[in-house]
């Protein structure tokens, strides 16, 4: 009796284990699985660890080239130097108001910036008509002019010394040497006869002096002065200034001649 239930109960035991793996057995059979839906704006999305990610590669640094300095040409002519647009300027400036119509480049101070030189070919007996012009502040600056001529009026320079020598005066003699200091005149020398006649007072850089020591301090600077460039409207005269008995002399050397306008420009670019 004992040996039929056991066998009873493996075929119930069989049989329930046929019933839950086929879905017989009169329950209701499994739901089948919900397929997990892929967004597909992302197509790895929901794949987990399925999928392994790649490994970023990072780019290989390329070194920036440096840029070069910009040059700074402002008032520069066209081979960019310093002064050559604004020289262009004053020299249109002096051609349109008649002042000047000829010009040469003198690098009186030998600072690498020449400075412009300008007369008039006709000559003048109401206007200045010799100049000389230099660059301070990225502006043309005059530093002297005279009336060429009149009064005794003469403008000179000595190229590569740092001078020039201003001379003229209504009554008696003035004669004044200056340096060129940051694109100013700066007096070096002076000397001044009151008159002509007997009762000349005469003043070396301001004090008061006899004739003779006047015509000796005025010579003894000359001698480190000479030979010095005359701007006559007629040329640019190579000069030996000296003084004596009541009056400035030169020993006049060779002229060299100016250039017009449209050549100087052609100099300055």
């Amino acid at each position: 009796m004992i040996k039929r239930v056991k066998a009873a109960a493996l075929v119930l035991s069989a049989a329930m284990a046929f019933a839950a793996v086929t879905g017989c057995g009169g329950e209701s059979p499994a739901p089948a699985p919900v397929e997990e839906t892929v967004d597909m704006d992302d197509p790895n999305e929901g794949l987990g660890d399925l999928i392994e990610e790649e490994p970023e590669v990072e780019e290989e640094a390329v070194p920036e080239e440096e840029a070069e300095p910009e040059e700074d040409t402002e008032g520069a002519g066209e081979n960019g130097n310093e002064y050559g647009a604004l020289y262009f300027d004053k020299i249109d400036e002096l051609t349109s108001e008649g002042l000047a119509d000829q010009f040469a480049l003198a690098d009186i101070d030998s600072d690498g910036i020449p400075e412009l030189i300008a007369s008039d070919s006709e000559g003048s007996y109401d206007h200045e008509n010799a100049f000389i012009f230099t660059i301070a502040d990225a502006e043309v600056t005059e530093l002297a002019s005279v009336i060429s001529g009149v009064d005794g009026g003469n403008l000179d320079y000595a190229e590569g010394a740092n001078l020039i020598h201003v001379s003229g005066s209504a009554a008696g003699m003035r004669d004044q040497f200056f340096e060129i200091k940051e694109g100013k005149l700066e007096e070096v020398f002076a000397a001044e006869a009151s008159s002509m006649d007997d009762d000349a007072q005469y003043s070396v850089n301001g004090e008061t002096v006899k004739e003779d020591e006047y015509y000796g301090q005025i010579n003894g600077f000359l001698e480190t002065c000479n030979p010095m460039i005359r701007i006559a409207y007629d040329g640019l005269y190579e000069i030996n200034y000296k003084f004596e008995d009541g009056y400035g002399y030169f020993d006049q050397g060779s002229a060299d001649k100016y250039s017009p306008s449209d050549e100087i420009k052609k100099e300055l670019q």
